[in-house]
């Protein structure tokens, strides 16, 4: 204190002489904010494995439908080339099933 002299306060009082001790008065205990706190970090890392896993199947089909693409590919080849005149299967800029690509590092869940 600026007076240099110890201070004494009534630190404990009657709950009837307090202005506001009857009251409703909602407490939180420490037990409560630590729950809180453990099923945040529960859900965040559930989040992120889920996601991993997602990620990594996503790649997977990606790169499945790129060995798929090049089969067909393939077979179509194969074929004589009046059956190929005969596909429809090419886009308008004459790329044979054109893959749109994914992404994963900009992908968000």
């Amino acid at each position: 204190p600026l007076s240099a002299q110890p201070c004494s306060k009534v630190v404990y009082g009657d709950i009837n002489e307090w202005k506001g001790g009857l009251q409703p008065r909602f407490l939180i205990s420490s037990e409560l904010i630590n729950l809180l706190n453990e099923a945040q970090q529960t859900r965040n890392t559930l989040f992120t494995t889920n996601r991993k896993i997602l990620t990594n199947c996503r790649s997977g089909y990606l790169a499945a439908l790129y060995k798929l693409r090049e089969m067909v590919v393939r077979i179509v080849e194969m074929l004589p080339v009046e059956d190929q005149a005969n596909l429809t299967l090419r886009s308008v800029n004459g790329d044979f099933l054109p893959v749109h690509f994914y992404y994963p590092e900009i992908y968000w869940d």
